[in-house]
This record gives C-alpha cells, sequence and structure tokens, in this order.
C-alpha cells in the first residue's frame, strides 16, 4: 500500500516525462522566438497586411486562388491567435528578456544596438502602438 507523499518510480519517471516534455516545448517557443527576434520576416511570405504565412506554407508555390483561401482562414483565426499571445506573452516575455540579456554580452555593442533595435521592431509589429500585450 502506497503510502502519502510517497513517491513511486513510475510516478518518478511520469513527472520526469512531464517535465521533459514541458521543457522541449519551452525551448521550442523561446527558440522561435529568438529567431523571429533576429531574423524578422523576410523572404515574400507577408500577407498583405505584413503578417507572415505559416511557416508550413511558405514555399509550397501556392497558386493565386490558394493564396487568397489560406489568406481568408488565417485572417478569421487571426483574433484567436492574438488572443493567445495576449494570455501568454506575460508568462514568456520575462524568458526572452533574459535570454536577450545573455545573448547581448555575446555581441560586439554595434551588433547589441541592432539586436535590440530589432526586438523593439518585432514587439512594435506584434502589439502595435498604444497596444499592450
Amino acid at each position: 500500500m502506497e503510502r502519502t507523499g510517497e513517491t513511486t518510480p513510475r510516478r518518478t519517471r511520469l513527472l520526469a516525462a512531464v517535465v521533459l516534455v514541458a521543457t522541449f516545448l519551452a525551448g521550442g517557443l523561446a527558440g522561435a522566438g529568438l529567431r523571429h527576434a533576429i531574423h524578422g520576416c523576410r523572404g515574400g511570405h507577408e500577407m498583405a497586411d505584413g503578417r507572415p504565412l505559416p511557416p508550413p506554407l511558405r514555399g509550397l508555390d501556392l497558386t493565386g486562388d490558394q493564396e487568397r483561401q489560406v489568406r481568408e482562414v488565417v485572417d478569421r483565426y487571426h483574433p484567436r491567435m492574438e488572443a493567445a499571445m495576449r494570455q501568454t506573452w506575460p508568462v514568456m516575455k520575462p524568458v526572452f528578456d533574459e535570454m536577450a540579456v545573455e545573448i547581448k554580452a555575446l555581441l560586439t555593442p554595434e551588433q547589441q544596438a541592432q539586436f535590440e533595435a530589432k526586438r523593439q521592431e518585432m514587439e512594435q509589429r506584434r502589439f502595435g502602438e498604444g497596444r499592450q500585450p
């Protein structure tokens, strides 16, 4: 019989698996955000309003009709995606900021200024002037 407070090998493995998955998810989100902060949106994959096409659709050589339909679908979902980002951003931003401090320490002063300008540009694009995350 298991006593409360006692960990079993099965419970320990399950907890380790959960922590591992959470770590990979956090790393993926942080990496995607950093890539976007450093590189921005390039490659002519932007939507009419400047938003990029979702990454899995880039480079698929969509027909004009397919691109129009995809953009309509993305536009329909955009408000929900923005709402989700606004909910998660307060948790993600401190992680991005902490990571940026470490990265900036590896850069030259000129690179640091460029990096910071790109980070601010990303936030401006994401949230717009006067809009709060």
